[in-house]
């Protein structure tokens, strides 16, 4: 078969949602491995991951059976959801969270400004206080390093 048969969203890299967080790697390549040949597997393992993972066929047909045949299916009782994975779609949404966090940074409410500037107050009062309790009591400088603890 010609890769011109498939539509253009089919892609042999397949983006996987809603695993059960104790399923193994080789859980996944023997669920997977029913549809055709994995040249690799990544699954979550960090709490905004955990639950997904993401699939690479060696063949791209064998990836569009996979999203077929597993699209739903039941796994420890969760419903997967296998979808073909979009570089261009995650960086777009990437660079628009960056612009909406620029957005809301940029347009901080008067009230978080007053308070990042009373802060600013407080820390250079702070100062203040700290100098003049240096000139009374005959300190300069830093506070002098801790000492090393020694081994004997």
């Amino acid at each position: 078969m010609l890769q011109s048969n498939l539509p253009a969203d089919v892609s042999r890299i397949l983006f996987v949602k809603h695993l059960p967080y104790n399923f193994s790697n080789e859980d996944m390549y023997n669920l997977f491995g029913r549809y055709g040949a994995v040249r690799q597997i990544r699954v979550g393992n960090t709490p905004s991951t955990k639950g997904r993972a993401y699939v690479v066929y060696e063949d791209i047909h064998d990836a569009r059976q996979a999203v077929a045949g597993l699209n739903g299916y039941n796994v420890g009782g969760l419903y997967l959801t296998v979808l073909y994975h979009k570089p261009e779609r995650a960086a777009a949404a990437a660079a628009a969270a960056v612009a909406a966090a620029a957005a809301t940074a940029a347009t901080a409410p008067a009230s978080d400004q007053a308070a990042v500037e009373a802060s600013r107050a407080k820390t250079a009062q702070g100062r203040a206080e700290l100098e003049a309790l240096k000139a009374k009591y005959g300190v300069s400088g830093s506070a002098p390093a801790a000492a090393a603890p020694t081994v004997g």
